[in-house]
Parts: C-alpha cells; structure tokens; sequence
C-alpha cells in the first residue's frame, strides 16, 4: 500500500512541477469561482483553509474573499507534530513555519468542534473522497478532531484519479472543487 501511495505521489508532484504561474492563476481563479459559489458553504462561518505555496492552488483570494463575507477565518498552525486552527488576523501576521508555509503568528486557537469547514490541499484524490496527502498524515489527525466539519479539497482536474489507495488512519473529504467540476461524495 505504502508503495502505491509513493509512486501515485511521485506521479502527480512530477506534473504539478510542469505548472507556470501564469496557469497556476487561471486555474485558481476558475477554482475559486466554483467553490464561493457552492451553496453548502454559505452557511458556514468558521473555516480552516490553507495558506497555499506554489504549485497548490492559490488561496489567497479565496481567503480575502471568506473574510469579506464575514467568515472567521483560521490557518493550520503545526505545533508538536499536529495541526492547530489559529487565528487569521491578516496577512501581515503571517510567517513562515514548519515545511515554509506560512502560519499566523498568533497564537489564538479555536476549538476544532468549532470548525464548519476545512478547505485543505492534497496530492492526488478519487470520487470516493480518497485523499492522498504529503504523507505526514498532519491533516487525517486534524480531520479526526473536526467531526462538525464539511472537508472541502482544492485540486487541479489531472489530480482526480481513478483510485487513491487508502489505509486506515486516513480520512475522506466530503467535496472535491476543481476548474472543470465540483464533485459532491
């Protein structure tokens, strides 16, 4: 199982490494379309999103826009090993953490319950809301604490595959959103 999780990995990392900023964009933006338009999210307030780095998809809009429309919003911030929901205060308040990805500062928490929404990244995914990760298994641990959660993936449409092996300690998310379609699990 493992080696099929490392050789999909290596598979899809080789094509995102393809991608130019100048895509990245396009696709991000399309993304972004079709997710602020998803009705299940309208109703959510609090959302842990991730800070993107580049290839993932650009959250940074999508961030300004959730913040706009008056949703709290937290970042991961990885202490001990795990992820913990931290205040966004603004972009200004941001640094770099563990793995270079920007983290808040801040080091105001909210309970995980708390939590609505989780819009995460991922490697590869299925239509059965398989999701393959980096393989720290950082977001299947916090996923487990977000019970009350909806779990929203951004991804790429090449990053929908027909199938990601699974292994106990991971979790599924509820809804895949990509440039081309947002499918519903």
């Amino acid at each position: 199982m493992r080696d099929l999780k490392i050789e999909l990995r290596e598979r899809i990392k080789k094509i995102l490494r393809k991608i130019d900023e100048e895509e990245r964009r396009r696709v991000s933006e399309e993304i972004k379309r079709n997710l602020l338009s998803l009705k299940i999210l309208e109703k959510k307030n609090n959302i842990l999103i991730y800070f993107s780095k580049s290839p993932e998809i650009d959250t940074t809009s999508i961030i300004e826009e959730l913040h706009k429309e008056g949703k709290n919003i937290y970042l991961p911030k990885i202490i001990d090993s795990e992820i913990l929901p931290a205040v966004l205060d603004g972009f200004e308040n941001l640094k770099k953490g563990k793995y270079g990805i920007m983290e808040p500062t801040s080091s105001v928490f909210v309970d995980e319950e708390k939590i609505d929404a989780v819009i995460l990244p991922g490697i590869a995914f299925d239509t059965s809301g398989r999701r393959l990760g980096r393989g720290k298994g950082y977001f299947d641990r916090f996923l487990k604490r977000c019970r009350n959660a909806i779990k929203i993936a951004l991804s790429y449409s090449f990053q929908v595959v027909e199938e990601v092996p699974e292994e106990e300690n991971d979790e599924r998310v509820n809804v895949i959103v990509t440039e081309n379609e947002v499918i519903f699990v």
